[in-house]
Formats: structure tokens, sequence, C-alpha cells
């Protein structure tokens, strides 16, 4: 998954539609000039990171991939927030790409990890 995501979104216009319209940022254009991409393994887990504008940081993961999709999510949301600040950007996003029971969404957007200002968590049905 995270390769075909990779090979999506370095067309310009899907980043922008993931970005802005599928997960509501209100960031502006610029962010988009400078673009970083690139595949990461944290937690024992394989994902696409992407740093955008030296501002956003976005983590996108294999739902499926998650043994225990709640741990996990808190775990990467902890470390999402603090590798935003040690590179000093603004705002983390965390993205699960697959189908997940409303049950287990909500208590994934219920998270504690979820409350700090500027850590978000998404779940996609796909990108």
């Amino acid at each position: 998954m995270e390769k075909e995501c990779l090979k999506k979104l370095s067309n310009k216009v899907e980043m922008i539609r993931l970005i802005q319209d599928m997960l509501g940022c209100g960031c502006p254009m610029e962010v988009f000039e400078h673009i970083q991409m690139e595949l990461i393994r944290t937690n024992d887990i394989s994902m696409l990171q992407l740093i955008l504008g030296n501002r956003l940081l976005v983590w996108i993961v294999d739902r499926l991939k998650m043994d225990s999709p709640k741990n996990s999510a808190s775990q990467l949301l902890e470390r999402g927030r603090l590798e935003r600040d040690t590179r000093q950007l603004n705002r983390f996003r965390l993205i699960l790409v697959g189908e997940v029971p409303e049950p287990e969404a909500k208590e994934l957007r219920e998270l504690p990890e979820t409350k700090p200002d500027k850590v978000h968590l998404h779940i996609l049905p796909q990108i």
C-alpha cells in the first residue's frame, strides 16, 4: 500500500486533494512547493512519511498491518508528535488507511493522544 501511495501522491494534484480535500487541512498552497516523501519504519510498522512545506508531518499507515490498532495508533500518535516537535514542524497528521468498523473507529478517535493541539488522526477507507 505504501508504494502505491508514494506513486499516487507524487502527482501534486493528488497530494493537494488528499491534504486539503480529504483531510480538510486549511494549509496555504505554498506548503506544496516543498514536499519530502519517504518510506519509513517505526514501531515495526512500515509507512509513508510526508513532510510538506517544513510545516506539516503526515504518516500514512495501512490499518491492516497493525496488530492492535488502538495500541499501535496510540504509540504512533505519540511518536509522531515527538517527531513533529523534534523537526520543529507545526502539525502532525496520522492517516490510517483501510476499513475500520465504527466501534473501533470511535475508540481510535477518542484516544487521548489525539487531544494535544495540532495532532490529528484520520481514518480513510482508501487514498
